[in-house]
């Protein structure tokens, strides 16, 4: 029974009867046989030269091939023609490219093969509705390679059919794709996932950047252009030399003026610039590697958080308290040009620093800036916010101190680089130089301010607190004379005329000179007698804030500890 069966199948047939009647068959488990059919227009071949047929070769088989062995068939179009396809045994099997591969894995049986060859260009080809056949076949005609199907000679100019050719648009509208030949996702998505493309994003409109030759700004396909030209017309999409900080930073911070939220920039080098571009580095490798290597050498603190990145002393190593060192000199102007920039650095150093201005507090940024926590602050005209907030400017003030004072403290005039704010005019206190121009150069070894630029000295009334005077002209002539003097003015005579420093003895902490110890411009008077050994004339008072009233020594005319309301 087992020796039947074997002689059955051994004599089966795969494809039609053998062009030699005089072969034996093959033998099941042992040898198979193939045979050719010979065809004018083209040559096939095997590798091993068991077969050549065609317009020349006459050996067309039966071939012997072992069980186990592979038959590789080339089909080789004479020149004018073009093969189209294989039929019998072979179809299914590789059968656009020309190579046929027979084996005995899919069924054990004699196979029977022909090759198609036809007018270049214009053979019909089988029925391969598969895209994975007829998709690559289409992309070849498109790139002009030689032995490939003219598609629109059978299905139209516009793919919309011919007699029997089937309409390729309907065919792929049917299939979602009504506008297959614009739509970028119909052959290779967008941006296309081949493991070699940048993973940037699927904005058509960024194509643009490094396809300029392909589409245009708009992201639409150029008529006529490069696309499905058969090659990847790509550039790094920046001229020569744009490597240079100088250059691409300043279109950098242009694309996050013009849209903080998705910088145009992040289309190619991806949402937080990570994507690897230029050389196998993304923006975050190449800021970080070292000057050596072509890199940034900002190796500490990632670029996008370090505020020194673009301005101030440049801190690779920069921490949330190193934000004084993100201040100008060095404003983001000069870091791009090299060349100086006065109105933007301006009196940065002095705030910041006391760089020589004593009698005024070390001010923080927050005091004139917002501090921004993303590079969403950069603005077209790349100036910084100025908003000058008495919270911010005097922390340590508590809300009923904060309230006394005007909101905002004070305004930046861009364009006259003048700054107006009650640090540097108290309202209604007389001073002579209050509008304080942010470009003076002042020797900041040296105080640039005297008491007098931002309030008479004594002020022209008693203490001021916004919108309320409380000094009136005391009829006391002893010190002021006939005509009477204000407050501050009275008290000054009169404590000099009984050997005291006058200022010192009231507002010791707050007075400009030796005994300054940080009270001055911190947001509001401070009442501070001088104590005893200090070099001053010890005063002995006690100020009452809230009645705004006084018990001192010095009120003798009025009886010793009597109160008097200022």
């Amino acid at each position: 029974m087992v020796s039947g069966l074997v002689a059955a199948i051994s004599g089966c047939s795969g494809g039609g009867p053998s062009t030699s009647t005089s072969a034996r068959p093959g033998q099941f488990g042992s040898t198979y046989l193939v045979t050719v059919s010979r065809q004018t227009g083209g040559e096939v071949t095997s590798g091993d030269g068991r077969i050549a047929c065609g317009t020349v070769g006459k050996t067309c088989g039966p071939a012997p091939y072992a069980w186990d062995e592979q038959a590789v068939l080339t089909a080789t179009p004479d020149a004018g023609n073009m093969f189209a396809t294989w039929a019998g045994d072979c179809i299914g099997r590789q059968q656009v490219n020309g190579v046929c591969i027979l084996d005995t894995a899919t069924y054990g049986a004699d196979k029977f093969v022909a090759a198609v060859f036809g007018e270049a260009g214009r053979t019909q080809h089988v029925n391969f509705t598969d895209p994975a056949l007829h998709g690559p076949a289409f992309l070849d005609w498109i790139a002009k390679k030689p032995d490939t199907f003219e598609c629109t000679y059978c299905h139209g100019a516009t793919y919309g059919g011919v007699g029997i050719a089937p309409s390729c648009t309907d065919c792929h509208a049917r299939n979602g794709y009504p506008s297959w030949l614009a739509n970028c996702n119909f052959c290779h998505l967008a941006p296309p996932q081949n493991g070699v493309h940048p993973a940037v994003s699927s904005d058509t409109t960024t194509c643009w950047g490094c396809h300029q030759g392909t589409v245009d700004e708009s992201g639409n396909i150029i008529a006529g252009g490069n696309h499905m030209n058969g090659s990847i017309d790509a550039t790094s999409g920046h001229a020569a030399g744009y490597n240079d900080p100088k250059i691409h930073g300043n279109d950098f911070l242009s694309a996050v003026s013009s849209n903080p939220a998705t910088p145009y920039c992040t289309s190619c080098h991806g949402a937080s610039y990570e994507v690897l571009i230029a050389s196998g580095r993304s923006c975050n490798t190449c800021h970080a590697a070292p000057t050596t290597e072509g890199g940034g050498g900002w190796s500490g603190t990632d670029w996008k958080s370090n505020c020194t990145f673009c301005h101030g002393q440049r801190t690779p190593a920069y921490a949330a308290a190193d934000l004084d060192l993100a201040a100008p000199p060095d404003a983001i102007s000069q870091r791009l040009t090299g060349v100086e920039a006065p109105d933007r650095t301006g009196q940065h150093a002095i705030h910041l620093f006391n760089g020589g201005f004593v009698p005024a507090p070390r001010f923080q940024c927050s005091t004139c800036h917002p501090i921004p926590s993303t590079l969403a602050h950069v603005g077209a005209e790349r100036r910084a916010t100025v908003t000058i907030e008495a919270a911010s400017a005097f922390p340590a003030l508590g809300t009923a101190e904060l309230a006394r004072l005007p909101s905002p403290l004070g305004a930046y005039d861009p364009v006259a680089g003048t700054c107006t704010s009650y640090c540097h005019g108290v309202p209604n206190a007389g001073g002579v130089n209050t509008l304080m121009k942010w470009t003076n150069d002042y020797a900041l070894a040296t105080p640039i301010l005297g008491c007098t630029d931002c309030h008479a000295l004594p002020p022209p009334t008693g203490a001021i607190v916004v919108g309320n005077a409380y000094a009136t002209a005391p009829t006391n002539t002893r010190y002021c004379g006939t005509t009477g003097c204000n407050n501050h003015e009275y008290h000054r005579r009169a404590l000099q005329s009984n050997g005291y420093d006058s200022c010192a003895n009231c507002h010791y902490g707050s007075a400009q000179g030796t005994y300054y110890a940080g009270l001055h411009v911190n947001g509001k008077p401070d009442m501070v007698y001088s104590p005893a050994g200090t070099g001053l004339k010890a005063f002995t008072a006690t100020w009452d804030p809230v009645n705004r009233s006084c018990t001192a020594s010095c009120h003798v005319n009025s009886g010793v500890g009597t109160v008097q309301r200022w």
